[in-house]
């Protein structure tokens, strides 16, 4: 598969239907993390969260493009206080 998949949807959209579905659901997996995430915050009040490995491939400090990136982001946002 290519490096950016959306451009196989893009130059093929009929064929590349799965991969159209793959990367939207791929693309959705941070909200739902950031979401479940929140929501196990909210359902302990006194708890605290470290965020850990938050670059795209293990053992590289390249941060470019990793979904986590999003994800401490929104927790930053509605629970900064929580994170360590």
């Amino acid at each position: 598969i290519a490096v950016d998949p959306w451009f196989l949807v893009a130059s093929a959209p009929q064929a590349a239907r799965l991969v159209r579905t793959a990367r939207e659901v791929n693309d959705r997996k941070a909200v739902h993390t950031e979401a479940r995430i929140g929501s196990l915050l909210e359902s302990a009040p006194n708890a605290k969260v470290a965020l850990l490995g938050l670059a795209f491939k293990p053992d590289i400090d390249d941060f470019r493009e990793s979904p986590a990136l999003e994800i401490a982001a929104g927790l930053a946002a509605t629970h900064g206080e929580r994170l360590l």
